[in-house]
């Protein structure tokens, strides 16, 4: 298990290094939005449940 991990970890850094840089950007950003959205509604989720 660990090695495929680690084939699958080398293989998106190669994806990454191969993108140019506005992708780099876009991508980033479209990350970021994402993790912020889903650590808005796990605290929303957290609200309601208390």
């Amino acid at each position: 298990m660990p090695e495929q991990v680690q084939k699958i970890l080398n293989n998106i850094r190669e994806f990454f290094t191969t993108l140019d840089t506005t992708k780099k950007l876009i991508l980033g950003g479209v990350a970021l939005t994402v993790l912020v959205a889903i650590g808005i509604l796990s605290t929303i989720s957290l609200q309601k449940t208390e």
